[in-house]
């Protein structure tokens, strides 16, 4: 079983978090980061997950939704510049 406090979770927990915020040689100041698509293949993976088996891992999938609505109304907003 996978202890979620330990320090390699964490630490995998800290860099997804951190890259996310990585800005890129083509963006500026302000700029929002790229969405990564899963695919194909996770989206097969998940078809195996019952939600009533996994409901954190699902709520998990369902914040990075929000967050995917808000970084599109990021996107849509004018920048300053």
């Amino acid at each position: 079983m996978i202890s979620w406090t330990s320090p390699r979770v964490l630490t995998l927990a800290a860099t997804l978090c951190l890259t996310a915020c990585a800005g890129t040689g083509s963006s500026g100041p302000g700029a929002c980061p790229p969405w990564p698509v899963a695919g194909p293949a996770v989206a097969a993976e998940l078809e195996r997950l019952p939600p009533a088996e996994y409901p954190a891992t699902w709520g998990w999938i369902e914040r990075l939704a929000r967050l995917r609505d808000q970084l599109q109304v990021c996107r849509a907003r004018p920048t300053d510049g």
